[in-house]
């Protein structure tokens, strides 16, 4: 099983930040940030994509995550799905991502 304590960041560290830690992850397959609030709740996801549309539309590089992350996300609950069934997961969330663009 994936180690994602990396990927898992503060809703307040800057858009700066972040890309450091998207850097820092390297040429790994999962490039997405988890953004979690003051409460360690799942708030949202932050994509070097996320970043770049962000910046492009004028939110600046000491903002705030937040106003950057992706908030209408979708996740399984680790209860929700067995095993055998991340093969499918791969697809699903592959075919949802590149529909919420269309």
């Amino acid at each position: 099983m994936t180690d994602f304590k990396a990927n898992i960041v503060n809703s307040e560290i800057s858009i700066l930040d972040a890309l450091g830690i998207i850097n820092a992850i390297g040429k790994a397959e999962y490039q997405t940030l988890f953004v979690i609030d003051q409460n360690d709740h799942l708030v949202g996801a932050l994509t070097d994509g996320d970043i770049r549309r962000a910046l492009l539309a004028g939110i600046q590089l000491d903002d705030k995550v937040s106003k950057a992350m992706y908030k209408d996300f979708r996740y399984l609950e680790k209860s929700s799905f067995a095993p055998n069934c991340l093969g499918l997961t791969k697809i699903l969330t592959a075919t949802t991502s590149a529909s919420s663009f269309a």
